[in-house]
């Protein structure tokens, strides 16, 4: 068994992962007890759970990253939950991990180099960004191209 915890109504409780770029189903997520509703108790899993891993599709990849030269910037935040490590647990310690907002962008790597330059290119070409920062760097397309009136 791989520590996945049965829910003692829903079973695995499957749920689809997607694409973050073009929304593809790309993966199973077997959450078990772990998914928790709105409510706050364990539920059953929706049907499709939207993005839960900031790596692309294999056509989006080959797409975007490799033959396009681009860089996928995730809208994620940090979020603290208990440690991963049973034995860290018991102690009471916390991990932070990054959760994905579902917003998203491609840059080319050159633009990736000028507006983040202390920052190296990352080997697979996937780079966190913290809510907010894509509205910074990115023209917004309903003021493209006009002026703005004072």
């Amino acid at each position: 068994m791989s520590g996945v915890i049965l829910s003692k109504k829903y079973g695995v409780n499957p749920s689809l992962s997607q694409c973050l770029i073009c929304g593809k189903d790309v993966g199973v997520i077997l959450f078990g007890a772990a998914w928790k509703g709105k409510d706050g108790f364990p539920g059953e899993a929706p049907r499709r759970c939207g993005p839960m891993d900031p790596e692309p599709c294999a056509e989006c990849r080959k797409k975007y990253l490799e033959d396009g030269d681009g860089v996928l910037l995730a809208e994620a935040k940090m979020v603290e939950r208990p440690h991963h490590n049973p034995s860290r647990r018991w102690n009471g310690e916390k991990e932070s991990f990054p959760q994905i907002t579902g917003e998203c962008a491609v840059i080319k790597r050159a633009a990736f180099e000028e507006v983040f330059p202390s920052f190296p290119v990352p080997s697979r070409r996937i780079a966190f960004v913290e809510p907010g920062v894509l509205a910074r760097i990115l023209p917004n397309p309903e003021t493209e191209g006009k002026e703005a009136k004072s």
